[in-house]
């Protein structure tokens, strides 16, 4: 075997020509032999080839976890803005921050990461949270129910006027 002539042992040479022939991608064949995914990067650079990339993939795990805690973070966010609504900022800081598109996945992932398990992902997202908005806790303010019930009795109360201010 030409790797026991670079000097790499018998077992050695045999677990890795066994992972290279097992294995259906690159990416396999670095986690069955334990190379981290930047030390093979490294390598293949300096053979001259292209590194292994799992941005994509990346990116969708994160942003799919936003969406699966979309109601909690937005939650979040609304209490963390009630106090400086009612210092008289209005609805300013909540506005910039409700849509969470200011949550992004690090770009030194690309470098280190071939996949991120909802675990790293929570950690990256409640830190991100927690760096705009504080370490909390935030007050919880009223439920939306009672809430969206005051409001409807106050469109209901209004709507006469309303209706004709269209008409006019």
């Amino acid at each position: 075997m030409v790797l026991s002539h670079a000097g790499v042992p018998p077992a050695e040479a045999s677990k890795i020509v066994s992972a290279s022939r097992d294995a259906g991608t690159l990416n396999e064949v670095r986690r069955e032999l334990c190379i981290g995914l930047a030390t093979i990067n490294a390598s293949l650079v300096v053979m001259g080839r292209a590194p292994l990339i799992f941005r994509e993939r990346l990116l969708d795990r994160f942003t799919t976890r936003i969406e699966q805690r979309r109601n909690e973070l937005e939650r979040l966010v609304r209490d963390a803005s009630r106090e400086s609504a009612r210092e008289g900022e209005g609805l300013r800081t909540y506005a910039a921050a409700a849509g969470l598109a200011w949550l992004a996945m690090p770009e030194s992932w690309v470098a280190d990461h071939d996949d991120a398990d909802t675990t790293t992902v929570d950690a990256e997202i409640d830190k991100q949270m927690q760096a705009r908005l504080g370490s909390g806790p935030f007050p919880a303010g009223d439920a939306p129910d009672p809430l969206r019930q005051h409001n409807r009795q106050l469109l209901a109360g209004i709507s006469e006027s309303l209706h004709r201010l269209v008409r006019a």
